[in-house]
């Protein structure tokens, strides 16, 4: 594993399960499967870490308990969300949600960049949870920006919907109110 080549002995059935990737690699006609070893030389010794406690654990919110600046949290999570999707492993939606949650409820618009949209957009199916707080966050952003996330908005399959979405859901009535009238209206309807 990585440059220093670490090794891990890992239980291959429980890589299997968790890993359609792993799971081709040990059972299909490659020679990890005659052998019985992976070398992944190019992969961080973290991020091989974090997915093996994911896998190991089901959980990753203990690597989220130390403080840390919600930019740095925020990009951790979507490093593990990469390097999960990298190796098709089973949903770590619900493993990064709360640490999400946290991140993105108090300071959203400020951490929340481009990439970290088309990251989710392209781990996760339309309908998903992550996908949907992803673009709450964005919404609450854009309405005070409405340049921010214009190339996502145009680019990234389903987000522009979801946005729309998140704007009619319940609670979120502002926009469906109408504007409170101008000055100029008045002067239009003499009657008023």
């Amino acid at each position: 594993m990585g440059p220093k080549k670490k090794i891990y002995s890992v239980p291959k059935d429980l890589l299997c399960y968790y890993s359609n990737y792993f799971d081709r690699c040990f059972n299909g006609g490659f020679m990890e499967a005659t052998h019985q070893k992976l070398i992944l030389k190019e992969d961080a010794i973290a991020d091989f870490e974090l997915l093996l406690d994911y896998i190991l654990t089901g959980s990753i919110a203990a690597h989220f308990d130390q403080p840390e600046s919600d930019e740095a949290a925020l990009n951790k999570c979507m490093t593990f969300i990469e390097y999960a999707d990298k190796y098709d492993v089973a949903d770590v939606g619900l493993a990064v949600y709360d640490a999400l949650m946290k991140i993105l409820h108090g300071n959203g618009s400020v951490v929340l960049k481009p990439t970290h949209i088309e990251i989710v957009y392209a781990a996760f199916p339309k309908g998903h949870r992550l996908r949907t707080l992803i673009a709450s966050t964005a919404m609450n952003a854009i309405f005070g920006n409405e340049r921010l996330y214009k190339q996502q908005v145009q680019d990234v399959d389903g987000f522009a919907a979801e946005v729309i979405l998140q704007a009619q859901a319940p609670g979120r009535g502002f926009l469906l109110r109408p504007l409170p009238p101008s000055p100029f209206d008045y002067k239009l309807r003499p009657w008023a």
